[in-house]
């Protein structure tokens, strides 16, 4: 059905149903618009907008920012505006990889749309390195704690993803007391998820110490002598003498003392002798790292400070 309106010279021609189908056209679109609008985002839209909080972690105390490598969206739930999203986010960064678990909770606003107003974790995140630790500088602080002279041998990255790796150095310090010559190896380890860290033990099982004591000890008043004629694994051959003015009872023929333990620790470089001479408990403590020699006689006599003459 078609109206007319005659105006001066001219007619319009106005059809009801075409404005009807109109109008509905136009609701209907701005419907699609406002539905489109509170749409939820996509897997990879999600994912540009991932917190920096999330993709941040630290690496043996220094903060570093990772790079998604993939995101997928293992459960989801969408109520008008509202959006939860159960997340498994895969990320790294040069040094290590990291599968981080997150609930993201999503509300829609008709001002700035889809915003993520907080999330957590849903299981722990996983992690494992991609590069075994490159600072010479730490590996430098553990090697100078026990020597002063090493040399690198080889690195073994071979069980790396599982968080393990290895360097071998070749030791030959030579000191005025005792020489150590052997491998040493440095073994990492990779611990944590959000806070990153290598954590390193020294192994010097295969490190061989030369005692270098083999001689004559005097005290500082010249009134002791001991000579060290030889050393085994049971047994000290030495002669302790005193000047026999000062106490005739102490002094020995050359004489064997026999050993019942050879002990030394290697982080104090301290040796030690027990056994028993002449019905006598005797202990000789050498002091390699200033080279002063220490004789104890039944637990309570104590011969000190001797030095190598």
């Amino acid at each position: 059905m078609s109206n007319f309106i005659k105006t001066g010279t001219k007619v319009f021609s106005f059809n009801f149903k075409n404005i009807l189908f109109s109008c509905v056209g136009i609701f209907a679109i701005t419907i699609f618009l406002f539905s489109c609008g509170k749409r939820p985002l996509s897997e990879n839209d999600l994912s540009k907008i991932i917190p920096n909080e999330i993709l941040e972690y630290f690496l043996d105390g220094e903060k570093n920012k990772m790079l998604i490598k993939n995101f997928a969206i293992d459960r989801r739930q969408t109520n008008n505006k509202e959006d939860i999203v159960y997340t498994i986010i895969d990320m790294e960064d040069n040094y290590v990889h990291r599968t981080a678990y997150y609930i993201l909770k999503i509300n829609y606003y008709d001002k700035g749309g889809w915003i993520i107003d907080s999330w957590e974790k849903y299981k722990n995140t996983e992690a494992y390195p991609l590069q075994a630790p490159t600072s010479e500088d730490k590996i430098d602080i553990l090697l100078n704690e026990k020597f002063s002279n090493f040399d690198f041998l080889s690195m073994n990255v071979d069980d790396l993803r599982n968080g393990y790796c290895s360097y071998f150095y070749n030791v030959n310090d030579i000191k005025p007391n005792f020489n150590r010559s052997g491998q040493v190896d440095i073994v990492y380890s990779f611990n944590g998820s959000d806070n990153c860290y290598w954590e390193a033990k020294l192994n010097i099982t295969e490190v061989v110490t030369t005692w270098k004591i083999v001689g004559n000890w005097i005290d500082s008043s010249d009134v002791f002598s001991f000579n060290i004629e030889k050393i085994t694994p049971s047994a000290i051959y030495a002669s302790l003498r005193s000047d026999p003015f000062y106490d005739s009872s102490n002094v020995f023929s050359f004489a064997s003392f026999k050993s019942t333990e050879f002990n030394y620790n290697e982080s104090e470089t301290e040796l030690s002798f027990k056994g028993i001479n002449k019905r006598t408990p005797f202990e000789i403590i050498f002091y390699g790292d200033n080279a002063k020699l220490e004789i104890i006689f039944g637990g309570t006599s104590n011969i000190t400070n001797l030095i190598k003459k």
